[in-house]
């Protein structure tokens, strides 16, 4: 409940604070469950894999790479071991990948028997999102407009639960990204019944991917706080 909290109303942990960590993240894990990896935290492992394992298409695929390096570079700078011009220089790849996002054809309103097609939309439209709230130090809350709230709620209706249990980290990392924009919404009551199935089901699976996954999302959310400066406490990497 309190990463939930701290998750949809942008705050810190309240409820139990760390005592020493403002993370517990373990660097070095990785789960022996296929599925599981998220752009929130997936440590480096082959795009042809991750096609493979979860039927995604290349685009899909190359969205949730890009999103893993947006993630995994705001985690180390913001456990300070990041340099400033290796700052300045992802800064610059991250406008790149925000203008290739935006020159990715969005998905027209037909209806398909698959749900691959309607899993690239919500990629898509939540990748656009993460990088220009990352860029410009928009909170989450604000960075999604009406109608694009509108899209990802109704495009995520058109795939079944089962499908996305599939692939739990990719949409938690989806969900943890629209939740905050829509908390005052009438979508965000399912939005925010998903994040509950979701991080329950993917704890329940793996509850150290899950404590990594959130974690890295607390510091992208600290990253925007803190408009891309270091916190002033220590922060530590288990």
């Amino acid at each position: 409940m309190d990463y939930h909290l701290a998750i949809i109303l942008e705050r810190e942990l309240f409820l139990c604070p760390p005592s020493e960590n403002n993370f517990v993240f373990i660097s070095n894990y990785i789960s022996p469950k296929d599925g599981l990896d998220s752009p929130l935290y997936r440590p480096s492992r082959s795009l042809k894999g991750v096609i493979i394992n979860w039927r995604l298409d290349n685009t899909t695929a190359q969205i949730l790479e890009d999103m893993t390096f947006v993630t995994a570079h705001i985690h180390s700078y913001m456990c300070g071991s990041v340099p400033d011009f290796e700052r300045r220089q992802w800064l610059l790849k991250l406008s790149d990948i925000e203008n290739g996002l935006l020159s990715l054809p969005s998905l027209s309103p037909i209806k398909s028997p698959f749900a691959e097609p309607f899993i690239y939309e919500c990629c898509r439209l939540t990748a656009i999102v993460y990088c220009e709230a990352i860029i410009n130090y928009i909170p989450f809350s604000v960075a999604w407009t009406s109608d694009d709230l509108d899209r990802i709620h109704s495009t995520m209706s058109l795939v079944p639960v089962t499908r996305w249990t599939q692939i739990p980290g990719v949409w938690l990392w989806m969900l943890c990204v629209v939740n905050p924009a829509a908390r005052y919404r009438f979508e965000g009551l399912r939005l925010r019944m998903f994040l509950k199935n979701c991080t329950s089901a993917l704890g329940l699976t793996d509850w150290q991917i899950l404590v990594n996954c959130i974690e890295s999302f607390l510091s992208v959310q600290l990253w925007i706080r803190e408009r891309g400066r270091r916190p002033t406490a220590v922060v530590k990497v288990v």
